[in-house]
Order: structure tokens, then C-alpha cells, then sequence
């Protein structure tokens, strides 16, 4: 099953059991964020993406740069394991793994 399989999937089992102020609320938030037009601030697809530090999942501060010296890599933004969305792509991500990776080297 796709991702976009599993999130309309997932859509439609929020709206049966969600209630419907949250649900709103929720649509009022997409809303906002749809305004800000915060996609306008987005690298274009080929452009290099700047280097950055951040900790990885142990606390240890790893640089992009420091990264790619290993090879490829495919960066995901986890919110955190209370996110659905998060964890869909997470599955889908980890599903993919080995044919991106043969992709990569082959």
C-alpha cells in the first residue's frame, strides 16, 4: 500500500473518531499554515541544500557534511512518535530502504 494510500486511509479513520471541534480546529490550523505560503520558502528541487548541525537520535551533534561523507542519505523531519503522519512515513521510509539503497549503488 502507498503512503498516500495509508494517510487517506488514516484521514478517514481520524474523521469517524475524532471529535468534530478538534477536527476543525485541526482544519483551521492547515488553513493558517496553507496562508503562510511557507512552501514559497522551499529549496527547489536540485538546489544544494546549506550544511547544518543538529543532534541525531543518541544527542550526538552530526553535521549534514559530516553525513554525506558516508554516501547518500535521505533526510526526514520525525516530529516526534506522537505524530501519525510522522510514523506513516517513518513505515513507508523503511520499506523503501533497500530498493533506494540498491537505486544508489547499483
Amino acid at each position: 500500500m502507498s503512503l498516500k494510500s495509508q494517510i487517506d486511509a488514516f484521514e478517514v479513520q481520524k474523521k469517524a473518531n475524532v471529535p468534530s471541534d478538534i477536527l476543525n480546529l485541526m482544519d483551521i490550523t492547515t488553513d493558517k499554515l496553507i496562508a503562510e505560503q511557507l512552501n514559497q520558502h522551499a529549496l527547489p528541487v536540485g538546489a544544494v541544500f546549506p550544511d547544518f548541525s543538529l543532534p541525531n537520535s543518541h544527542g550526538e551533534t552530526v553535521t549534514l557534511s559530516q553525513l554525506l561523507d558516508k554516501g547518500p542519505l535521505v533526510l526526514s523531519f520525525y516530529r516526534g512518535g506522537w505524530c501519525p503522519y510522522c510514523n506513516l512515513e517513518l513505515r513507508a521510509l523503511n520499506a523503501l530502504k533497500d530498493s533506494l539503497l540498491n537505486t544508489m549503488f547499483n
